[in-house]
């Protein structure tokens, strides 16, 4: 099964759990407030978290459990920056910048190494915005793309090499052409 997932899917996550964030705060029973972000984040297939403007990991599900090779309790107790490969730090904190700037989601493209394998993964990152219109944290998707490059360089290879065959008899057939021209081989 193929799961396609866009900046319009990432919105609409984005939007229900600030609004499941929000329903959390009226709930009255402390153990009803979790189960409704935990349901929705449970299944996806993608790694997901929530973090906040430090950087402090407070939400995460099993996908991402599985990407970075932590338990997720240990997750909970780190910040992204624990998680991530150092050398991408200072572009998270670009990012975060740039989303908290213009409160938009933002999609970037990147290599990254978990559990010595390197993957490379779309990341998706989207504000959490609460009532008063303040950027609280960022919701994060990260979908393993490496099916995507993978095809993307075999059409590629397929192209250069369908390329270099089709130049190669014609370059022949021209260079022939143009020696019979010049009568190379005697007048015809």
């Amino acid at each position: 099964m193929t799961y396609t997932f866009n900046i319009a899917s990432l919105i609409v996550i984005s939007i229900l759990i600030t609004y499941i964030l929000i329903l959390n705060r009226h709930l009255k029973k402390y153990k009803l407030k979790d189960v409704y972000l935990e349901y929705l984040l449970k299944y996806a297939p993608l790694g997901i978290y929530f973090k906040d403007l430090s950087g402090n990991i407070k939400l995460v599900n099993r996908e991402l459990v599985k990407i970075t090779g932590h338990t997720k309790k240990e997750l909970l107790q780190k910040t992204i920056y624990d998680v991530y490969p150092k050398d991408f730090i200072k572009d998270i904190k670009e990012i975060d910048s740039i989303i908290c700037k213009n409160k938009n989601p933002l999609s970037i493209e990147k290599t990254l190494k978990f559990q010595n394998t390197e993957t490379h993964f779309r990341i998706i990152k989207s504000p959490v915005i609460n009532i008063e219109g303040k950027v609280i944290g960022f919701i994060v998707l990260l979908k393993n793309i490496d099916t995507e490059k993978e095809i993307e360089s075999n059409k590629e290879s397929f192209i250069a090499t369908l390329t270099h065959d089709l130049k190669t008899p014609t370059y022949a057939q021209l260079n022939t052409l143009k020696m019979l021209l010049k009568e190379d081989f005697g007048s015809l």
